[in-house]
């Protein structure tokens, strides 16, 4: 089975992190990997995702300065990438998003059976 890896980018998302990650800790098909990458946050984003470090199979990058959103998350696919296997899926994921429970169940279903529509 693939695994299915999620990347994130933070920046002064305290306000909003915490649902997200909760509605990551959520799901029904759980992520194989989850990699953060916080771009140079001066709130508690960086101190959020180390509090979710024992619930998420979660590693955290941290800018010490702020270099982008695109910094941000070429950094994050590029150390996804490096665990992962070709077949592997990698699902991007804003700081603000809040998941359905079922988001990489049906992900993964539509990529295993093909009917994925642009």
């Amino acid at each position: 089975m693939a695994k299915i890896c999620i990347v994130l980018a933070t920046y002064n998302g305290e306000k909003y992190l915490s649902q997200m990650l909760d509605s990551l800790v959520a799901q029904t098909r759980p992520a194989d990997l989850i990699v953060a990458v916080d771009d140079g946050s001066k709130d508690a984003s960086v101190e959020i995702l180390k509090n979710y470090q024992g619930k998420l199979p979660l590693q955290i990058e941290v800018h010490e300065t702020n270099k982008g959103h695109r910094a941000a998350f070429s950094k994050a696919l590029e150390a996804a990438q490096s665990q992962l296997q070709p077949n592997d899926l990698i699902a991007l994921a804003d700081q603000d998003d809040i998941w359905l429970p079922n988001k990489l169940d049906v992900l993964e279903a539509q990529f295993n059976t093909g009917s994925v529509n642009n």
